[in-house]
């Protein structure tokens, strides 16, 4: 409890600094509580503008991402990527990447897919998590696609594989899943690490 009050104080210390107050009236501090479209328009301030206000955002990758009921993820099953350990969450170095199979109307099955990826940056479904408890880093040019952590691969308990993707539904952002046995075209990308 006391370090979440520090930090707390940080942040409200940090923020005297950086937001122009004569701009935070009452109505616009009432519209942040009421309005998530403000809210996340504020957040968007803070990142931004606000310099280093909102702080490093580390991923643990070590510990297991959310695993669906009835399913598990399997060491043999997953590519071989260089993201691995304490991942620092930078948005601008998460990259849409698709394969060649992938282009100009094309498709290519999740199995091809997943041996196209071998070596490359693939982030894991620890992103994915991360992005849905924190929205407002996903960027708006992501809404008409599936974007797919592929750093994860699950394993039914019918033993089929597949991997959790991020996808716009309407009014939310929510995951949900591919399976290998699918083809995946140019609205099913792959998030890599870009750095």
């Amino acid at each position: 409890m006391a370090a979440s009050i520090g930090q707390a104080l940080e942040l409200m210390t940090k923020l005297a600094t950086a937001v122009p107050w004569g701009e935070l009236d009452k109505q616009f501090v009432q519209g942040l509580i009421a309005d998530p479209e403000i809210g996340s328009e504020f957040v968007y301030f803070l990142r931004n503008w606000g310099g280093s206000v909102v702080g490093e955002q580390i991923i643990d990758l070590e510990v297991n991402p959310f695993i669906p009921d009835g399913s598990e993820i399997c060491p043999k099953d997953q590519i071989d990527s260089s993201v691995c350990g304490k991942f620092i969450f930078d948005p601008d170095q998460i990259e849409l990447h698709l394969d060649s199979g992938q282009e100009d109307e094309e498709s290519i099955q999740g199995y091809d897919l997943r041996r196209a990826l071998e070596g490359q940056p693939v982030l894991p479904a620890h992103v994915l998590d991360f992005l849905l408890e924190n929205p407002h880093f996903i960027p708006e040019s992501w809404e008409d696609k599936g974007v797919f952590f592929w750093g994860t691969i699950y394993r039914c308990s019918g033993g089929s594989l597949y991997v959790r993707c991020l996808r716009w539904r309407g009014a939310r952002w929510c995951w949900r899943y591919g399976w290998l046995g699918d083809h995946w075209g140019s609205d099913d990308p792959a998030a890599v690490s870009a750095s």
